[in-house]
This record gives C-alpha cells, sequence and structure tokens, in this order.
C-alpha cells in the first residue's frame, strides 16, 4: 500500500510539472498557442531539424520577442541597445521589419554587409527572419561570426512572432508611396507644427508627438485603420514614439516609416506646402543680424532661426563665442554630432529647466546655437526658450538636417523658413 502511495504521488506530481510547463517534455508546435510559442516552448522543439544544426553549429543565443523589444529603447537604430538584422530578402524587409533593422539578406549578404561593416563588432547583434523553420538568420549569423563579430544572438521566433505580439512594424519607402498613391492609410507628421507647415509628405496630417493627447480626438474611430508615422528621418524618435501611443489606444495596424520626410525628398517625390521660393544670391538682404549672428529674415514664424550659409560657416570654423548645443539626448548625441557641441537633453527636463540650463550657457557670455538630426527639436527646443523668456538675444537655432558620424564628420542640409 505505502509503494502504491508513493506511485500515485510521483504521479501527480509528474503531471504538476508538466502543467507547469518544467518538464523537458517535447512540445508539439499544434500544441502551443501562437501568442505563448516561444516562451513555452524550446528553440529544439519548435526549429527544424536544418535551424537546429546551424544553431548547433554557431552556439548562438536564441532569444525571444520580449527580450528584443527590451533592447530598442525609443525604436531608431541611433538608440537601439543592439544591432538587428533582418536576413530576409529586400522585398520582405521593406513591407515590414522590426524597428531599427539592418537589411542583409542571406543570398546577397557581401551586396550589403557593408551597411553594418562599420559598426563596433563587440556590440550584441542579433539575427532575424521568417520564424522557426527559417534558416536565413543563423546562416547570416555564422557568416558574421566568421566577419569577426563577437557578441551573436538569433531571434529565431522572428517576424512572424513580432507581428504576433502586437508591436508596430517599421516600413520602408515603397510601401509609403503605395499608401499615399493609393489613400488606403492615415499617414502623420508627428514633427512641430511650424516644421510640417514648411514641407511634409502628400495627404499627412500633423500630430506632434508633444501633443498627442490635443490631437488624438482626430484618429479614426476604426482601429483596424492602417495608420503610418514619420518624422525628420532615421535619427527621429517622434514617429516612434507616436506608435506607440497608438499602440496603447488599441490600433492594430501601426507602422513607422523611418526614412521620414529626408528620405521622401531625397527620393525626388512631391512635397505638400513646400516653399515655392527660388534659390537667392547670397546677400544682407537674405538676412538680419543679431547680436552678430545672422537669422532668416522672416523672423515673424522663425524667430530666432539661423541662415543656413551662416550656420554651415560656424560648423567649418568655429567661432570663439558661439556655442553649439546639441539638444537631443545623450545616447543619440554620443553617436554622432557636430565638434565642440554641447549636450543639453531636452526631452529629459521640463521646458522651464531646459529654458533656465540654456540661459545659464548664454550668461557666460556665449551666444548659444540649439541643434538636433533634423531640425524638429531644435524648434521645439527654441519655443522652449520663448515661452519662458529666455535670453532670445543670445540663444538662437538652427532648422536643418545634420548626420555626423562619431568623429564629427556631418553633411549639412538647411530647410527653408516659413
Amino acid at each position: 500500500m505505502k509503494v502504491q502511495k508513493i506511485k500515485l504521488l510521483a504521479t501527480i506530481l509528474t503531471a504538476g510539472m508538466l502543467m507547469l510547463g518544467c518538464s523537458s517534455t517535447t512540445v508539439n508546435e499544434q500544441q502551443v498557442s501562437n501568442k505563448n510559442m516561444e516562451k513555452v516552448a524550446s528553440w529544439k522543439t519548435l526549429a527544424s531539424p536544418k535551424v537546429k544544426k546551424l544553431l548547433e553549429k554557431g552556439g548562438f543565443e536564441v532569444v525571444d520577442t520580449d527580450y528584443v523589444k527590451s533592447k530598442l529603447s525609443k525604436g531608431t537604430k541611433v538608440s537601439s541597445k543592439i544591432i538587428l538584422v533582418d536576413t530576409r530578402p529586400l522585398k520582405k524587409y521593406n513591407g515590414g521589419h522590426v524597428p531599427s533593422s539592418y537589411i542583409v539578406p542571406d543570398t546577397q549578404f557581401e551586396k550589403y554587409y557593408s551597411t553594418i561593416s562599420s559598426l563596433d563588432k563587440n556590440k550584441e547583434i542579433i539575427t532575424f527572419c521568417g520564424g522557426w523553420k527559417c534558416g536565413k538568420s543563423t546562416k547570416v549569423a555564422l557568416l558574421l561570426k566568421e566577419k569577426g563579430w563577437k557578441n551573436i544572438k538569433v531571434y529565431q521566433s522572428g517576424m512572424p512572432a513580432w507581428k504576433k505580439s502586437g508591436n508596430y512594424i517599421e516600413v520602408s519607402l515603397p510601401v509609403v508611396k503605395s499608401a499615399v498613391k493609393k489613400m488606403n492609410a492615415l499617414v502623420i507628421d508627428t514633427r512641430p507644427a511650424k516644421v510640417y507647415k514648411k514641407s511634409h509628405i502628400p495627404t499627412s496630417i500633423n500630430i506632434p508627438d508633444t501633443k498627442f493627447n490635443e490631437f488624438k480626438h482626430i484618429l479614426p474611430m476604426d482601429k483596424n485603420q492602417k495608420i503610418i508615422a514619420y518624422c525628420g528621418g532615421y535619427k527621429c524618435a517622434k514617429s516612434h514614439k507616436v506608435a506607440k501611443y497608438l499602440k496603447k489606444l488599441d490600433y492594430k495596424k501601426v507602422f513607422v516609416y523611418a526614412g521620414g520626410l529626408p528620405e521622401w525628398k531625397k527620393n525626388g517625390l512631391n512635397v505638400e506646402k513646400a516653399s515655392k521660393k527660388v534659390a537667392k544670391k547670397v546677400t544682407a538682404s537674405n538676412y538680419i543680424v543679431v547680436n552678430g549672428v545672422q537669422l532668416v529674415k522672416e523672423q515673424e514664424d522663425n524667430q530666432g532661426m539661423v541662415y543656413g550659409e551662416f550656420f554651415k560657416k560656424v560648423v567649418n570654423t568655429p567661432v570663439s563665442d558661439i556655442v553649439i548645443v546639441d539638444v537631443r539626448d545623450t545616447d543619440e548625441y554620443k553617436a554622432g554630432t557636430i565638434k565642440g557641441a554641447l549636450n543639453v537633453a531636452l526631452e529629459s527636463m521640463k521646458p522651464a529647466q531646459f529654458s533656465q540650463e540654456i540661459t545659464k550657457i548664454a550668461n557666460t557670455g556665449k551666444k548659444v546655437i540649439l541643434i538636433c538630426a533634423s531640425g524638429a527639436r531644435a524648434t521645439e527646443a527654441m519655443t522652449a526658450v520663448i515661452d519662458n523668456s529666455g535670453d532670445t538675444n543670445s540663444i538662437f537655432f538652427a532648422d536643418a538636417n545634420i548626420d555626423c558620424d562619431v568623429n564629427g564628420v556631418c553633411s549639412i542640409e538647411v530647410n527653408e523658413p516659413l
């Protein structure tokens, strides 16, 4: 009788372990819900024999959706704590990928490898493709290992798991062009109103990330409406922020066009309300001078905006009494900014405090030019100074697309004033 009781107890304990998922017993894919599949079952159960072999060969750690999401920070390549690599064909990548992903297809590895070859090989890099049966992610992981990458992981559940988890998706230019042409999506420009008015993608409406709650009443009632958010390019996080707000409101089909207006314009596509002015010869009549700084002549709607040619000269030949202040977050600042620029992060403090911090710099006898990557945050920063009685005689801003590498080598494209 005692032996029978022991056997019965063992049977009950074993059943309990199976119910709690503590057993190493094989789990059939059909027995696991799509939502919890990657958490309940291991890659050894779900991956195809070919994928298992490749994973074992490389000794790669397999990570899940929650892990990847936790590393993305603001969603941009600059802010991400990892390097994400989509190993699927370009067409698949264009149609939708995990935010901040680079494209390096396994079948065209050498052609696309240059997009990541200059990045830090000690940084964590994660490959993904089309799910548990897809071997592309492991193939590229092995190729990266041969190239000297040190910290490689594989997000084997990949794009299918990312979609099923309800996260927003990043899309490329072809998708946005199609959406604008067919008018089958709500396109949202998440930059400040002043910047939006200068030029924006046709059919897009303006919902600034900093004023989302003020404008959310104009969003569609249909939660299945396709929505595409964009801003000032790959280093701009405003569109990602709005996408997250939309997901919290339970919108199902939320996308981010990370290339934004700069990429749209670079491809020669039409914009709405763009400046129609013909380029003029640089003369004193094109600008005014305030405290030794050249500002655009149209100050009524562009208070404090530095004249483009003057700004470029200051960048190329620093002036002793002019300080450039990058208002982006610290991680973005460290990834590349203008040589000698200071960092005062706008979004890390209230507008009044920001104005005080910038005014402190101006009080040392310096003239300050505020910058960011696309002009959007610099515009907001100048507004914060104006609204909080900052020193507008010594504090100005540059509205420009500024792309700098870690060595301070920059390309600058000045935006037109209103």
